[in-house]
């Protein structure tokens, strides 16, 4: 065990530390015949990814609690639930076949998905126009706005939302997961600073 007082121990604990835990599991991996090391360095990054995220949501799950009317947060919820009903236009089954095309070295089917999922979230747009006709008919003008911006962005969002296939195909498991740390952190400081300071605006 050794006590780290700065950034450079810290790394040097940290190389120490992974290197026992590599001959540890290699020397379990070459006895019972799998690649034990493999699953134990992906499997740390895709938990710790895992965690971070559900840490980050559930503390900004609490300050919508706190901070949003029931109102607006109804609301919110609502347009996750239209984001979430119209996400089959995109054809999400296609995360799945980039990663098992990727990892067969067919990187090129990672730009023929992105094209197709936009091609098809088009289809989004009039759906949301629709939807937004409805509710400024209904006097809710906020609302309605919100509807026609999410239209508009829904093809971009889920259109190149694919990268993270690809690097699952690619067995980049800690880029991916740094990467979702970075995305979620960001994001949920975002949320939480809009509901603290814009909590009875909607559209921020």
């Amino acid at each position: 065990m050794c006590t780290c007082l700065n950034s450079n121990q810290l790394q040097s604990c940290l190389k120490k530390l992974r290197r026992k835990i590599y001959n540890i599991s290699d020397k379990v991996g070459k006895k019972i015949g799998i690649d034990v090391p493999y699953y134990v360095e992906n499997g740390f990054w895709v938990v710790f990814n895992q965690l971070v995220t559900i840490l980050t949501s559930l503390f900004v799950s609490i300050i919508f609690a706190k901070y949003l009317s029931k109102e607006v947060f109804g609301q919110y919820q609502l347009m996750h639930s239209f984001l979430g009903i119209f996400a089959i236009l995109s054809i999400p089954g296609l995360s799945t076949s980039v990663t098992r095309s990727v990892a067969k070295g067919f990187n090129f089917s990672y730009i023929k998905a992105v094209r197709l999922s936009l091609s098809f979230s088009l289809l989004a747009i009039p759906v949301f126009i629709a939807l937004a006709v409805w509710y400024y008919l209904k006097k809710d003008l906020e609302f309605a706005l919100i509807l026609v911006l999410s239209g508009l962005l829904f093809s971009l969002i889920h259109g190149f939302g694919k990268w993270t296939s690809f690097l699952q195909g690619k067995s980049q498991f800690e880029k991916l997961s740094k990467f979702g740390i970075i995305q979620s952190t960001v994001l949920n400081v975002f949320l939480i600073l809009t509901v603290l300071f814009f909590s009875k605006n909607l559209f921020v």
